[in-house]
């Protein structure tokens, strides 16, 4: 399940429900607001990958190694139909980071 972080619009979920389902917002989970720690440790008890334009997850990730992984975002500022699109055009290369045996120990895709 793809997490999506607070500087992301909550809106993106409904727009890749199709694509990624069973993706979520922080709000979704109430927590909004919360620590990147916070969430950090949400995302490695569900399962979940965080998606996020924070850096700091980054940081997290080199750190602690996977789980969660991070999807991280180089595309600077971008609107939600923009960061739709995106996404939906890295789908296969998402899906292969989050399921394929040998993308195992990687903790950190970027796109942008």
């Amino acid at each position: 399940m793809l997490l999506f972080d607070q500087n992301i619009s909550f809106r993106i979920v409904k727009l890749l429900r199709t694509s990624f389902p069973g993706c979520a917002h922080v709000s979704d989970r109430k927590l909004k607001g919360a620590p990147d720690r916070s969430i950090w440790k949400f995302a490695e008890t569900t399962g979940s990958c965080i998606v996020t334009f924070d850096r700091d997850f980054e940081d997290l990730a080199a750190l602690k190694g996977p789980p969660p992984k991070v999807v991280l975002l180089c595309t600077g500022n971008t609107g939600t139909l923009e960061l739709a699109h995106l996404l939906r055009k890295h789908e296969a290369s998402i899906k292969h980071f989050l399921h394929d045996q040998e993308m195992r120990s990687v903790s950190v895709l970027r796109i942008g």
